[in-house]
Parts: C-alpha cells; structure tokens; sequence
C-alpha cells in the first residue's frame, strides 16, 4: 500500500498501547523509522474500560483504502471495544493527514453481537464496482458489510454472515481477514488469520492459523 504516493509499499500499522504509526517504504521490501500517523486517545469519561488505562485505538487493527473515491488513501480502524473508526485522509495522495475519527460501525449499527476485536478489509465483494467492508470479530465470525451507497459516498447495509463464529477453538475466533482471488477464478476469495485455545492442563495455549475460504461458486441456472 502506497501512503504517501511515492511508488514504493509503505507499512501502516496499529498497536495494543493505541497509536498508530507508518513505516515508510524505501524500496526494496524495506522501510524507514517510524512515523506517527495518530496519536493514541484516551476513552471517554463514562467509558468502562477507562479506569484500566485502556485508550479509544487499543489494539489497532488497519485496512488501507481510498473509501470515499476522492483519489487518496484513507484509515479504517478496528479495535479492541465495538467501535470501528475511519479517518480520512484530509491531506492529499501524496501527503496524507488524517483528521478526528467518524464511527463507521459499533456494536448497535453493525448488528453483529460481540462486535469487539474487529479485523477489516476494504475490497469490491459484489463486483459492483464499490468498496464494501469485510470485518472478523472476537468471537461472532466475519460478516460482509455491502455498499449499497456509491464508490464516493459509501453507504452499509446490514452484515451478511461469511463465516460464523463460536468458542475460542473455532476458526473465527479474532478473525483477521485479507481478501484476494486466491485460485484466480474470477472471484473473490478469504484469507483469514485467526487466534485458537487450546485446552490443557494445567494451562490453556493460545495459537493460530492462516486460514484459506475459497468462494464458492453459485450454481448455473437451469434453462
């Protein structure tokens, strides 16, 4: 993903403590010191979590994409509570600046129960020629979120089960999700990086997979 326009992959990245940083591409497959794209942000007052020190971004997980079409890079954030944020670049495509975040879904909006930990992807689902959101979660499976809206004003329509979750042991368990045409048959398929326990005693283990979803084909309709 190029952030800043130059030619070259930069890596954006969240974190646990909240902040958000770019690494920029120097070509190569290497990168530069990092750069701080947005501060870390402290909850709101009436917030539960804000008396364990716990910050609005905790645990930031990123997709990159120019959402509302306007030709520059923006932020979609998911994070440890049940709001995703996105930032849009207020900047330019080549320099980007990211101004006060909009809550683009959280647990009541999105429908989905447990709504925490999202993972997102931004990716045309549908092949309608606009960018629909893609989110595992902690514990509720991933959902598609289609863009019944247009490529510059995006609009969400209610979540759409692709994977269903379950008990930590399951594959949608903290789902991180990619989306690519894996077999190269036209059709979008998932990637999908996830967190399992594993019961032993005298203590559980924690572990994970990369998971491969191929997308199934729907079936010729008979004449």
């Amino acid at each position: 993903m190029d952030l800043d326009g130059d030619g070259k992959d930069d890596l954006v990245s969240g974190s646990w403590p909240g902040g958000i940083y770019l690494f920029p591409g120097t070509g190569k497959g290497k990168f530069g010191e990092r750069r701080t794209l947005i501060e870390k942000a402290p909850l709101p007052d009436d917030h539960r979590y804000k008396q364990y020190g716990y910050t609005r971004y905790q645990a930031g997980a990123l997709a990159a994409a120019d959402w509302d079409g306007d030709g520059d890079v923006d932020l979609l954030c998911g994070t440890t509570f049940d709001t995703l944020y996105l930032f849009e670049n207020e900047g330019s495509a080549k320099k980007p600046s990211f101004g006060e975040p909009v809550v683009l879904l959280d647990g009541k909006s999105s429908g989905v129960p447990n709504f925490r930990r999202q993972g997102p992807c931004v990716a045309d689902w549908d092949g309608d020629g606009d960018l629909d959101l893609i989110a595992g979660t902690e514990t509720a499976g991933v959902h598609l979120f289609r863009n019944t809206g247009t490529r510059k004003e995006p609009k969400l329509a209610k979540a759409e089960e692709l994977l269903p979750g379950g008990k930590p042991w399951r594959k949608g368990y903290r789902a991180k999700v990619f989306v690519t045409d894996f077999d190269g048959d036209g059709a979008p398929d998932l990637l999908i990086g996830n967190c399992e326990y594993e019961e032993k005693k005298p203590r559980g283990t924690l572990h994970g997979y990369v998971y491969l979803c191929l997308r199934k084909k729907p079936a010729p309709k008979e004449e």
